[in-house]
């Protein structure tokens, strides 16, 4: 049985509009660090790995 396999190229250009869009938001915003992505993300690992 020949199992094939992932189109990464196929789901890279799925999600590049997305990238895009995030990507010039924070360079616009200059919000490298510590900008409300950042909060997010920590939050969200948080839950994750069940730290507080």
């Amino acid at each position: 049985m020949k199992v094939p396999f992932v189109d990464l190229r196929t789901q890279g250009t799925q999600m590049l509009e997305e990238f895009d869009s995030a990507f010039r938001d924070i360079v616009t915003r200059a919000a490298y660090t510590l900008g409300p992505e950042c909060a997010a993300f920590d939050a969200d690992f948080a839950a994750y790995t069940g730290c507080s």
